[in-house]
């Protein structure tokens, strides 16, 4: 059994959250804790809040594409717990690292 390896990466996007104060829009960035195509990965990131003029910390679950995310996320912010979706752009990689070949060597 190989070992499985992954790397962080790091997204740009836009996010929509909910709360007290109706639909909220922001950019953000966010850091995810794998870089491979088609994986589910957790997320922690930084959304700038338009029309507020604040920061809102997320910590969430997205869903790795081709070079894309989706995901949900929790935001604290203004006194207040936000829910989120959002959506962007993650450079992610489509080639898993191949396993090493192992040869069998006979010794006579």
């Amino acid at each position: 059994m190989t070992p499985a390896f992954s790397y962080p990466s790091i997204g740009f996007g836009l996010n929509f959250s909910f709360g007290g104060n109706g639909v909220v829009t922001s950019l953000g960035v966010r850091g995810f804790t794998d870089n491979e195509e088609d994986k589910v990965a957790g997320s922690l990131g930084l959304d700038y809040v338009f029309g507020e003029n604040r920061v809102r910390p997320t910590v969430g679950v997205v869903y790795l594409g081709s070079n894309n995310y989706i995901g949900l996320d929790v935001g604290f912010g203004s006194g207040q717990v936000e829910f989120g979706l959002g959506a962007g752009v993650v450079d992610t990689a489509d080639d898993v690292m191949p396993s090493p070949i192992i040869r069998e060597i006979d010794l006579l």
